[in-house]
């Protein structure tokens, strides 16, 4: 799938990045090369959550999808209704802009 393809390239640019930065010749372009490394962890990192947090969802979303349920269990109901709605702008948001590089490196998005 997708996600798999883009972990792969992602692996693949982390190994070259440390690479790079214990590189003799890195010198003019050691700044870059950190920040480089940064961008690739922070994608690493939101892609992680997103992940976790979606797996979570697909679980829960037809559980508190049902009336009854929520009727049963409001608090949690609420709960799961918030976070569904950030997880639904997300995912708006992905669509928009579908560029691993741009939405991963979002650092304000680990933060949701």
């Amino acid at each position: 799938n997708a996600t798999d393809e883009i972990q792969i390239l992602l692996d693949d640019q982390v190994v070259k990045a440390m690479a790079m930065k214990a590189s003799p010749y890195i010198g003019p372009f050691e700044d870059r090369a950190k920040q480089w490394e940064k961008t690739l962890l922070t994608i690493q990192e939101v892609l992680d959550s997103w992940l976790k947090c979606q797996n979570g969802w697909l679980y829960l979303e037809p559980i508190f999808g049902s009336d009854d349920i929520m009727q049963q269990m409001p608090t949690e109901g609420r709960k799961f209704k918030t976070v569904d709605v950030q997880y639904r702008k997300m995912m708006e948001k992905l669509k928009i802009t579908a560029d691993v590089v741009v939405v991963g490196a979002d650092e304000e998005l680990l933060n949701q």
